[in-house]
């Protein structure tokens, strides 16, 4: 029976996000984020996703 509702409810939430209107898109900027932050970030996971540590548990 959990195997059943848990179905249901990852089809109900998978047709949903087909339907689902797009996130709004800003400039960085406009948020108050720093682009060297988010520099900082992309050297961050590109060196975790070279090292193969984000791999899947």
């Amino acid at each position: 029976m959990n195997k059943l509702a848990i179905a249901t409810a990852a089809a109900g939430f998978a047709l949903n996000s087909v339907h689902s209107a797009p996130l709004p898109e800003a400039a960085a900027d406009e948020i108050g984020v720093s682009q060297q932050r988010l520099a900082k970030l992309d050297e961050f996971f590109a060196r975790e996703i070279a090292a193969n540590a984000c791999r899947a548990r």
